[in-house]
């Protein structure tokens, strides 16, 4: 059964009364004044994001509340989100500056991101964030964080993302992001779980900004940066994804050195210039897939 609406004062009633409360309770008697007290400050703070509506006595989860519990995200990230969300001004909530608060998520959520924790050598971070994504984004990303090393983590991925997304090259990336020749370098295995880490979350987090800007940001828009996270190219090259035949980040990328943007554009190439452009693999599927 779904509980819609319920009683304020029968929050912890109700959780109280599952086999979980009533095992809690035989297990430490003194559970329940804890769980009471701990579940009143969460209500207390669902109510002030907006994930609950009040109306008398009576609280139920809002649209914003529902979009959390289909999210992708644990619900501590939800919460956390939705409060940077809402912090931020609406200007800067574009779907790709989603991407760098994204990365404000707490650490178990982002995963691992190679980082020389001794002396302040990652400290140059926060600049190329803030050259990327302009200079609000700092203040975002040192909310919640637990150090300055989280804090310069969650730049350096915003940052790398950003240029993953418009087409940098992955030794221009690589060189750029490591901090030594050896240890705490930055690959390419390192470079696609960042993007396919933020591109788990991004549809539930596009849910949550969609609710709290009333609908200004539209879905096509995210699903484009999606896109992006998954490819690693440039908006203007999105056209070439209608291809029948797909090509690599690199093929993708050499075609733009020719200015070679849409499909047309490649049936239109000399096909020696094609074939060096992506290679003897990928002209010849080309080939096949040639109109007549």
């Amino acid at each position: 059964m779904q509980i819609k609406t319920v009683r304020r004062s029968d929050v912890c009633v109700l959780l109280i009364n599952t086999f979980g409360g009533y095992s809690a309770i035989a297990r430490d008697p003194q559970w329940r004044a804890t769980a009471e007290a701990q579940i009143a400050r969460l209500t207390e703070r669902m109510i002030a994001l907006g994930l609950l509506e009040v109306e008398g006595d009576n609280v139920s989860l809002s649209l914003l509340g529902r979009a959390c519990g289909r999210s992708s995200l644990s619900f501590e990230s939800a919460l956390r989100l939705v409060d940077l969300i809402r912090q931020a001004d609406p200007a800067f909530l574009t779907p790709i500056n989603l991407v760098a608060l994204i990365q404000a998520l707490p650490t178990e959520e982002m995963g691992y991101t190679p980082m020389m924790k001794k002396g302040t050598k990652e400290s140059v971070r926060a600049n190329q964030v803030s050259a990327r994504y302009g200079y609000p984004v700092i203040g975002l990303l040192q909310k919640y964080a637990s150090d300055q090393i989280e804090f310069w983590a969650r730049c350096k991925r915003a940052a790398v993302l950003f240029d993953w997304m418009n087409g940098v090259s992955l030794e221009t990336i690589e060189a750029e992001f490591s901090t030594g020749q050896y240890y705490y370098r930055l690959e390419h295995g390192d470079v696609r779980r960042f993007a396919d880490l933020t591109r788990f979350h991004m549809q539930s987090a596009a849910e949550l900004l969609s609710i709290l800007l009333a609908g200004k940001i539209t879905l096509p828009d995210v699903d484009l940066v999606i896109k992006q996270l998954e490819v690693g190219i440039p908006l203007d090259l999105m056209q070439l994804l209608d291809l029948p035949v797909p090509l690599t980040r690199g093929e993708y990328l050499s075609l733009r050195l020719l200015n070679v943007k849409a499909v047309a554009d490649i049936w239109s190439m000399d096909k020696a210039a094609l074939k060096l452009a992506v290679g003897s693999t990928s002209f010849a599927r080309l080939e096949v897939s040639r109109p007549q």
